[in-house]
């Protein structure tokens, strides 16, 4: 295999600078009123007359806490691990309006009533779960927090959390008000074709960069009527009071101390030579020919109670065994080989069986529905070996039960087991990957499953009831259409990489030598760093990307050009121009905290661009979708 750079599937992102509600939370009066007249001179019979009526409703908000359905992403994801130092965290929430449905300021409407703080592990506050009757009080207990009036629907025992922090740590970490009408947006992606696809989305952005090396926690933040045309109001507080915030979302993630722990970098790092499963060279020829094709010596304990090493292969392996094997067959000793080279047995197919008979039997429903089916089938058949006129009608009469279950195809709760069972749904790791030398930390694998091994694998879940000869016998006969086992040809891969664990929710794309797309059956993180990936035909080129969402907010790495972060700016068609910020300002350069509204000037002047919004801010800032391909060699 050979692994290159390559763009995710195509699309784009359309920006906007904020969605505004039609009406925001809080109750309201209509009023309705009627005048009643006629139009005679030069008296009216009846003279003007005005009827109304009011009448009072509320729009109801979140105020206090958010519905985790509320937000679709976050990034850097929940308990990743990666490189980070150069990313400005951000949150996606599914309601576009939901930034700006309450205000920071009273008097400015544009500016979000959300914002994202992060605090580095030794700043990091513990948010506390309080009332909002002890929120209301929160100056008794010495802590800063504005006065409030609840509203409609909200009770003084609802519980909230919340976060105390310092006062002089604020005083560098909280935008300035032009900075914040900057950090929240509106972002609507867009097919090959230029039509939206999905709903319209709101971002909010943090102003700071995490810390190296340690733990970051980001919480989102309600500003609701904490700010003036001067700034965030400090209500008086001394640099060493605590000053309070209601927090309604939060996550955490760790910077690496290796720089190397990108995404990019560890994909393009894996160990993909071999490309297949299988031991590391051995000297010896004959078990360097085993190793090969995948096998792996396993302990074997005999029914003797003697112990002894067997070779077994998974369905990753390479290869098929050539000999007939007696399928169906009665039980798994009838699938183990002898390998007459070596003097040891073969159980690959044999484990194989004995493996889907024991997970069929791990659901009793399953495998009694498949027994009943299987014996009402039997049943008619013998039925209609003897068919006379009168066993027919007789059959016909007494049995229209029976013909139901025998006629039609396999219940429906038995082919939806199967159709997981043909992605390996269930199947134990160990069965796939025998030894772990065969997956060594950061390393991709690739595979074409092995199709004898899968029959074996579905022979031993179809022996339910396969008791005697006789019953084997009567189950040669049986014909399940349309067939259980795919025609065409079924690959994929099996990553282990720490990519698996800091980046949640990796997307795959597989095509075959035609570069033709291939059917996706399984895409499964199987375990905290391994991902195992499943598809209909024959995999040639597999491109790994991060998920739209993961469009990050940052900036470029240092070069040898720009010793220092920069940003390298877009022209309006979304092409790199050929401005570029050499060197970032800051609110606090020793924590990291980005002076939003001074970089954003900044970019303004360099591109000269009008006009110009959070919109116009976030297609500057927005980081590609990383993706990293992987192709079949010629050889």
């Amino acid at each position: 295999m050979s692994e290159s750079n390559n763009p995710a599937p195509s699309g784009t992102v359309a920006f906007m600078q904020f969605h505004q509600p039609s009406l925001k939370p809080g109750t309201y009066a209509i009023t309705v009123a009627q005048q009643v007249a006629t139009n005679e001179t030069p008296q009216p019979k009846i003279p003007t007359t005005t009827f109304s009526a009011t009448r009072s409703f509320s729009i109801a908000g979140e105020r206090f806490s958010l519905d985790p359905a509320e937000i679709s992403a976050v990034y850097p994801p929940d308990g990743s691990l990666g490189d980070h130092s150069n990313v400005v965290p951000h949150l996606m929430l599914t309601r576009s309006t939901l930034p700006w449905e309450r205000q920071a300021d009273p008097q400015d409407a544009s500016l979000p009533w959300l914002t994202l703080l992060l605090f580095t592990e030794d700043e990091a506050p513990v948010a506390t779960i309080i009332s909002l009757d002890a929120l209301q009080n929160s100056a008794s207990t010495g802590v800063i927090y504005p006065s409030f009036t609840l509203e409609t629907g909200q009770s003084a025992a609802d519980r909230v959390s919340v976060i105390d922090v310092p006062a002089s740590t604020l005083r560098t970490l909280l935008p300035t008000p032009a900075a914040l009408g900057l950090m929240a947006h509106v972002r609507q992606a867009r097919d090959a074709d230029d039509q939206p696809t999905g709903s319209e989305q709101a971002v909010v952005i943090g102003n700071r960069l995490p810390g190296p090396n340690q733990i970051n926690s980001v919480f989102l933040v309600s500003l609701e009527g904490r700010y003036t045309s001067a700034g965030f109001d400090f209500q008086g507080a001394a640099d060493a009071d605590l000053v309070r915030f209601v927090v309604l979302a939060s996550w955490r993630f760790a910077a690496p101390p290796q720089a190397q722990q990108s995404f990019t970098n560890l994909l393009l790092e894996l160990d993909h030579s071999p490309s297949t499963l299988r031991l590391p060279p051995n000297a010896n020829p004959l078990a360097e020919q085993y190793a090969a094709q995948g096998y792996a010596l396993i302990p074997h304990l005999m029914r003797a109670a003697n112990q002894t090493a067997s070779w077994y292969r998974g369905p990753l392996g390479v290869g098929t065994h050539t000999a007939t094997l007696p399928l169906p067959a009665p039980a798994a000793d009838a699938l183990v080989r002898y390998d007459t080279a070596t003097g040891l047995f073969d159980v690959s197919y044999a484990a194989a069986w004995e493996l889907g008979r024991l997970l069929i039997l791990q659901s009793k429903q399953v495998s009694t529905s498949l027994y009943s089916w299987k014996r009402a089938h039997i049943q008619q058949q013998k039925v209609a070996k003897r068919s006379t006129p009168k066993t027919a009608m007789l059959s016909r009469t007494i049995s229209p039960k029976l013909r139901s279950r025998a006629s039609a195809d396999l219940p429906a709760d038995v082919r939806a087991w199967f159709a997981g069972l043909r992605r390996l749904q269930g199947v134990p790791f160990n069965y796939l990957v025998p030894d772990e030398a065969m997956l060594p930390s950061e390393s991709i694998r690739f595979f074409q499953l092995d199709v004898t091994w899968m029959a074996c694998l579905f022979d031993g879940a179809l022996s339910i009831g396969r008791a005697t000869s006789g019953d084997l016998q009567a189950e040669q006969s049986i014909t399940i259409s349309p067939p259980l086992l795919p025609l065409t040809p079924l690959s994929g891969f099996v990553l282990r990489s720490a990519v698996v664990a800091g980046w949640p929710g990796l997307l795959v794309n597989a095509t075959d030598a035609d570069q033709q797309p291939l059917e996706q059956l399984r895409l499964e993180r199987i375990s905290a760093n391994v991902l195992l990936g499943v598809f209909v035909g024959e995999l040639n080129t597999l491109l790994v990307h991060l998920q739209p969402e993961t469009l990050h907010f940052g900036f470029d790495a240092p070069t040898e050009q720009y010793p220092q972060l920069h940003k390298q700016l877009r022209a309006t068609s979304g092409a790199e121009s050929d401005q570029v910020l050499a060197s970032l300002p800051w609110q606090d350069a020793a924590r990291q905290v980005l002076a939003i509204d001074t970089l954003s000037s900044s970019m303004q002047q360099l591109l000269a661009q009008t006009p110009w919004t959070s919109a116009q801010f976030a297609f500057q800032m927005i980081e590609g979708v990383e993706a990293v391909q992987f192709q079949q060699s010629a050889s």
